[in-house]
């Protein structure tokens, strides 16, 4: 095990507890649907481990969260049971759950209250037509309901999108939608093409393009304050390269990449562990090591440490903003983590910023 001085201020798990799935989204960052699932005893374990680490290093409930996903979550017939035993275990961490909302019912949603959740989140793609385009024939009707059942319960909910250029003009009508309906947020996080999403890759945006969405971001939740709804539009964690130049309190949140500061840990369904699910780098397997000894794996530390990003990041106005940004996104483009392929500080295109990347040292 390595330098174990570094101790996080929070930490994510997000749990993938299965990969099978009742929908076949084209973006999707699998790449197989059957992985081998864990069974109760050995998710009690993996809970036990983490909350373990929470205690060790003083993190407080409020900086500690457990995701849980999948795939499509509810397909797992014992996902009560899971669930009851995280609610058993909650005082230590918030829950939530990230799904496609296709199987809830107010039954459901009962026993999600019950259990302490604190938001569910969803994903759409776009308006109607440019949702079930992606997503399949339907599903933009289904998750509407699925929405309308969280807010009857008084469950906090969220809609996650895959930013493309296909529905990089429906930003703001989404949110208009989805507004009035009492949806807290709307993620707009960039795709990264790998997975089943490689085939998307041409709808990735280019560097100036990226800019001005976030730029009409921070516009649309001007409007939202202005109109009195809670819902606000964020850019994720990968946003970094845009911090430096948000321009008023409250109009997008400030990120940066969780690798970069450890605060995050994805569990795939066969106990393969990663830093990011959209940064396919496995870093251990929980069947074979502890979640500590992961968590200090020399790759992990490596990234904490900043050691891949490049001078001309560290030597940028807007480093200590950013830290060489989205690592997802430009693996998934050049199979190098830094800096961000999309940043158009640096580069002028992603044909540009791909050949620099894959052909300059640091």
């Amino acid at each position: 095990m390595t330098n174990q001085l570094f101790q996080p201020k929070s930490l994510v798990l997000q749990w993938h507890i299965t990969e099978r799935c009742n929908w076949r989204c084209k973006h999707c960052y699998q790449t197989s649907y059957t992985t081998p699932e864990m069974d109760l005893k050995m998710m009690e374990n993996i809970l036990a481990q983490y909350v373990g680490l929470l205690k060790k290093w003083n993190i407080p409930r409020r900086h500690a969260r457990i995701q849980i996903t999948g795939g499509e979550p509810f397909v797992r017939r014992d996902i009560f049971q899971f669930l009851e035993k995280v609610y058993k275990l909650s005082d230590h961490f918030q829950w939530t759950l990230l799904s496609n909302g296709s199987f809830l019912t107010e039954d459901k949603v009962k026993l999600l209250k019950l259990f302490g959740i604190q938001s569910y989140q969803v994903s759409m793609e776009g308006l109607e037509k440019t949702n079930d385009e992606i997503r399949g024939e339907g599903s933009f009707k289904k998750i509407l309901k699925a929405i309308e059942l969280l807010v009857w319960a008084k469950i906090p909910s969220r809609v996650s999108l895959t930013l493309t250029r296909k529905n990089l003009p429906e930003i703001k009508g989404l949110a208009d939608l989805l507004a009035p309906l009492g949806v807290r947020g709307l993620g707009v996080r960039r795709i990264v093409p790998w997975g089943s999403g490689a085939a998307m890759k041409e709808y990735v945006l280019e560097p100036q393009e990226l800019r001005g969405l976030y730029r009409e971001i921070e516009e649309i939740n001007r409007t939202m304050i202005a109109n009195g709804h809670s819902l606000k539009v964020t850019g994720g964690c990968e946003n970094g390269i845009f911090n430096d130049e948000i321009s008023g309190e409250g109009l997008m949140s400030h990120g940066v990449c969780g690798v970069t500061y450890g605060r995050i840990l994805i569990v795939l369904p066969n106990g393969d562990t990663l830093a990011c699910r959209r940064l396919p780098i496995i870093l251990g397997n929980l069947h074979e090591k502890s979640m500590e000894e992961i968590y200090y794996s020399p790759l992990y530390e490596s990234w904490r440490q900043k050691e891949d990003v490049p001078s001309v990041c560290q030597a940028c106005p807007s480093y200590q903003h950013c830290f060489g940004g989205a690592k997802c996104v430009t693996y998934g483009m050049t199979g190098k983590t830094a800096p961000d392929v999309q940043c158009w500080k640096l580069f002028n295109s992603l044909e540009e910023a791909a050949h620099r990347i894959k052909n300059e040292s640091r």
